[in-house]
């Protein structure tokens, strides 16, 4: 990202400052998005949402993002294209983070309200009564 040459951690971007950028080989070599630090809808618009509650990219524990497959440029548009294996790439100015799916684009649905994917190790308590699955922490 401009500026991490310049030696700063963080970009400005329209709707704030970004400290790290989502990459997804399956969609291209092209396919950088801003991650923004919260998921109000100025952050949402401008690329991922980091929640604020859950921790960095590579700390041990949850790191949960947030982003549009409709609208706000459409970071997950392309979502139902994600497959088991697939690597999705955080880079910040410093490390590169690697993290391998474990499920496809649409096999894990979750509603907005399910909160448990935001608790510092996830547990779904609907395993085995539907086709939901719980995220590797």
């Amino acid at each position: 990202m401009a500026g991490w040459e310049l030696g700063r951690d963080e970009v400005e971007v329209p709707a704030g400052t970004a400290a790290y950028v989502v990459k997804i080989p399956r969609f291209g070599e092209d396919y950088a998005i801003p991650v923004l630090e919260g998921v109000e809808d100025d952050a949402l618009a401008s690329g991922f949402g980091h929640f604020v509650q859950t921790v960095g990219p590579g700390a041990k524990g949850n790191f949960a993002l947030a982003g549009h497959r409709i609208t706000h440029g459409e970071p997950l548009r392309r979502m139902p294209e994600l497959q088991p294996g697939d690597e999705i790439v955080v880079e910040t100015r410093q490390w590169v983070y690697s993290y391998v799916l474990d499920t496809g684009g649409d096999d894990l649905v979750i509603p907005f309200t399910d909160v448990w994917v935001l608790d510092p190790r996830p547990v779904n308590l609907e395993v085995g009564r539907s086709r939901r699955r719980t995220p590797s922490a």
